[in-house]
């Protein structure tokens, strides 16, 4: 299965996994003397309206691209460049023979994938089985629930993400959109004549021996195939992301010295 495929669609858990040190800041009492209260006298307090208090422009969101209209926020794409770096890492250990990669490849090879799975999404949404509005309350329910038990509420993620509700709301539905389309492809037919055409690859295995591979690889030709078509007319923007120039750092085993 395509890597985008991997990344992308498990970002919402990936996404709810955010660091408590930004949620957190939005509890912590404002250290701007504008915020602070000024010293009046009591007497003028009666007599004199209380000012307005004077509230700050919320800060623009931040987005790396945008695709048919559609964000996708830097808070989404750094996390998933994190991810990413640390799945990298995990391979090496395993496999210390595998080269290391750029920051650069990592970040590109991630927006990519987020162009391509917002691409996806919008075409289930359109083409694929629908999703009751009953089903994503459920969902974000068991996403609520879920940051309650980390000790924050989803408004504050929401804040700390700068992410509208209804856009949380449309990632949910275009993943469950997915897997259902999914599901409705992978007929037992058509499993049997995707590995008939890719006989070769699996050389002397029956379907019974390889069928998760087969499955893995029809549902990534499914994904393919929508990217193909979706792309072309696809009005994609996307800015110049800051990019650290340097290679990933891999962690080195530790080698007893004589």
């Amino acid at each position: 299965m395509r890597n985008g495929m991997n990344i992308v669609f498990g970002s919402m858990a990936v996404a709810l996994a955010f660091t408590f040190q930004a949620v957190g800041q939005l509890n912590e009492p404002a250290q701007d003397p504008a915020f602070q209260q000024p010293q009046t006298d009591p007497q003028q307090q009666q007599t004199e309206a209380p000012e307005p208090a004077q509230v700050p422009p919320a800060p623009q969101r931040d987005l790396v691209a945008t695709v048919n209209g559609e964000p996708i926020a830097r808070s989404e794409f750094e996390q998933l460049v994190q991810t990413t770096i640390r799945a990298r890492q995990q391979q090496q250990e395993a496999q210390p023979e595998l080269p290391p990669l750029g920051i650069q490849q990592v970040q590109q090879q991630v927006l990519d994938n987020l162009i391509e799975a917002r691409l996806v999404e919008q075409y289930v949404r359109e083409h694929g089985p629908d999703v009751e509005e009953q089903e994503v309350d459920a969902e974000l329910n068991r996403v609520r629930q879920g940051l309650q038990e980390q000790g924050a509420s989803l408004e504050q993620y929401l804040a700390a993400t700068k992410q509208p509700l209804d856009e949380l709301r449309q990632r949910i539905e275009g993943s469950l959109a997915w897997q259902r389309f999914q599901q409705q492809q992978m007929s037992p037919d058509k499993l049997q004549e995707f590995y008939e055409q890719q006989r070769p690859r699996f050389g002397e295995a029956t379907f019974e021996q390889v069928q998760p591979q087969v499955m893995q690889l029809y549902v990534a030709r499914i994904w393919e195939d929508i990217v193909n078509q979706m792309k072309p007319q696809a009005k994609i923007q996307v800015a110049q992301p800051q990019i650290n120039t340097g290679e990933v750092p891999v962690p080195q085993p530790q080698v007893p010295r004589p």
